[in-house]
């Protein structure tokens, strides 16, 4: 069996956490609402938007800058970022603004054991959405 790189581990890890970000923001009917427009679409179809964007490693598993968002606002508005503000600073306020943009000037390591135990409790978030949805889908 192939050893995958750390930028695999990493990769599956940040597409695990997301699937459980969008399950878990999704209603008992399968619909999550989009926190840049306010749209509702089933989860299967939205992505998980990046208040920070790129793909640093310090940043892509920081879940407090990660949320549903419709394809039209993360890909077609570039994450409607103006909108995007005002949602964090309702909900998280400037001081999880600031650090999460300080984040993006550091650098992370991540370990391929750490990597595999987050990436584990992610798949614990996922079974849990995955029954409370099962009549949804």
């Amino acid at each position: 069996m192939k050893t995958w790189t750390l930028s695999t581990c990493l990769a599956r890890t940040a597409t695990d956490l997301q699937k459980a970000i969008r399950m878990e923001a999704a209603d008992n009917d399968g619909f999550a609402r989009c926190c840049t427009c306010g749209h509702y679409h089933q989860w299967q179809t939205m992505d998980a938007g990046h208040y920070v964007g790129g793909r640093s490693a310090t940043v892509v598993l920081e879940e407090s800058g990660i949320h549903p968002q419709c394809k039209e606002c993360n890909l077609y508005k570039h994450g409607n970022q103006e909108s995007y503000q005002r949602w964090m600073l309702t909900h998280y306020g400037q001081a999880e603004i600031d650090r999460l943009l300080a984040l993006r000037a550091t650098v992370k390591q991540w370990t391929r054991e750490e990597l595999l135990e987050l990436r584990i409790a992610y798949k614990d978030r996922i079974a849990v959405q995955k029954t409370r949805l099962e009549g949804a889908e």
